[in-house]
């Protein structure tokens, strides 16, 4: 944790973020849910992929943009988790 603390981060992750990220966790689950078609599975990689460098582009930054950059990439790691429980589950009809 001290890591955090060197790149001006400790607080971002002790503070707002620490209650916000299950809450953009949720919403993007919820967005699932509210589209009108089933998406491929390659979005859940993309979503993946998209989650990976916005956490990092997020970690390095400091203040609100931090903070919205890793809200944003829980919310679509939601949504990629969606897709992927969903075809992990899925019998044939």
């Amino acid at each position: 944790m001290r890591a955090f603390h060197a790149i001006g981060v400790g607080d971002l992750f002790y503070g707002r973020a620490a209650v916000l990220m299950p809450i953009a966790l949720m919403v993007g689950i919820g967005g699932y849910f509210w589209l009108p078609a089933e998406p491929p599975l390659w979005t859940a990689g993309l979503g993946l992929a998209a989650t990976a460098v916005l956490a990092a582009f997020g970690i390095r930054r400091a203040g609100w943009p931090s903070l919205v950059l890793i809200l944003v990439a829980m919310g679509i790691l939601g949504a990629s988790a969606a897709v992927l429980r969903t075809q992990w589950v899925a019998a044939p009809v």
